[in-house]
């Protein structure tokens, strides 16, 4: 039997909690109802609990709030609440307030290879005249035989285009090496992608190993590579749309593009740190005493201007909010004001 929880999918907006997929046996209830409370805890106080068991960067949370509405509020809740005990849920829409309680039900197989996985880049020319390049860049995980980005900055060079749109929303990274031949068609001469901090060899207490010191001084000199222009470097303008779900290579792509001059980033703060992450190979230890696996990153980096903002995403230039109305009508609002600017 499945625990009750899965019985909806949810939408986290700020401090408030709906429903935006039915799955139960109540057909009435409908999507976009808000949930005042479950089992007397109220939503803001269950989306504040929840949250603490979510990793992200440094302070950020939309991050946090990109993973709750892609299921992990139901996930999280479960862990915090694994009994499989009906659940009341506290309901709010245009019919007023109403109690409903759900019980553990039996939820039927799922079958993954019916589900078709977005490509991962798609291009295409926007408005009526076709002046306008939208580049969606919807994972750096693309594998050594991709076919990579010169087609694309070839065909935009060709036609003459003087307005890019990327699309970094929902990106949670993936092989740097991808995200830096991005930004090898955006800039005008050679320029590292990331750098190693030079803190990192003054840390006397972190890196008095010899072998770690070694380790620094040649990592300084050969695991950050320099980022040269593309023959079919783009020159004109640049709007970049980003939200919680930009993370790891994709908020490093974002940093970069930040010191790139025409460039205007809508949307809302990054997933990802805007100065500093540790990444690069992943490692794993076993923790002696809860046997737990803990995974971390070796690959200390810094990219871009360092903000004085500690501990968060890149700022959009434009921030858009959204509504859940905004959500179940499939809206998208930052690409509608990015057509908006350009219009004017």
């Amino acid at each position: 039997m499945q625990h009750p929880i899965y019985q909806f999918d949810y939408r986290v907006i700020a401090n408030k909690l709906f429903i935006s997929e039915n799955l139960s046996a109540d057909s009435t209830i409908a999507k976009g109802t808000e949930i005042l409370s479950i089992n007397d805890v109220p939503a803001a106080k269950l989306i504040d609990s929840l949250s603490h068991y979510i990793t992200s960067d440094g302070y950020n949370i939309t991050y946090k709030q990109f993973l709750m509405n892609g299921g992990l509020f139901a996930e999280r809740y479960r862990f915090l609440y694994p009994k499989r005990e009906p659940l009341n849920f506290k309901l709010s829409s245009n019919k007023g307030t109403q109690q409903i309680t759900l019980n553990a039900f039996q939820k039927p197989g799922y079958d993954s290879s019916s589900v078709a996985r977005p490509p991962r880049t798609a291009y295409k020319l926007l408005t009526a005249d076709s002046s306008i390049a939208y580049l969606k860049l919807q994972t750096f995980f693309n594998g050594a035989n991709y076919e990579g980005y010169h087609g694309i900055f070839a065909d935009i060079q060709k036609r003459k285009l003087k307005t890019l749109i990327i699309d970094l929303r929902g990106n949670t990274g993936g092989e740097t090496g991808w995200a830096s031949s991005i930004y090898s068609f955006l800039i005008a001469e050679p320029t590292y992608f990331y750098k190693l901090p030079a803190e990192i060899s003054r840390q006397k207490l972190l890196y008095d190993n010899p072998k770690i010191r070694g380790w620094v001084k040649m990592a300084s000199k050969s695991t950050y590579p320099i980022v040269t222009p593309d023959a079919s470097t783009f020159k004109g303008k640049i709007y970049v749309l980003i939200n919680g779900g930009s993370f790891s290579a994709t908020s490093l792509l974002a940093a970069n593009i930040r010191n790139l001059k025409n460039v205007t980033f809508v949307g809302e703060e990054t997933g990802g740190s805007k100065n500093i992450w540790t990444a690069g190979t992943i490692k794993n230890i076993t923790l002696p005493t809860s046997k737990l696996s803990l995974a971390y990153g070796n690959t200390p980096a810094y990219f871009g201007d360092i903000t004085h903002i500690d501990g968060r995403g890149l700022m959009p230039d434009v921030s858009i909010s959204y509504t859940i109305e905004d959500y179940l009508g499939n809206k998208d609002l930052e690409l509608d004001w990015v057509l908006k600017d350009i219009a004017h």
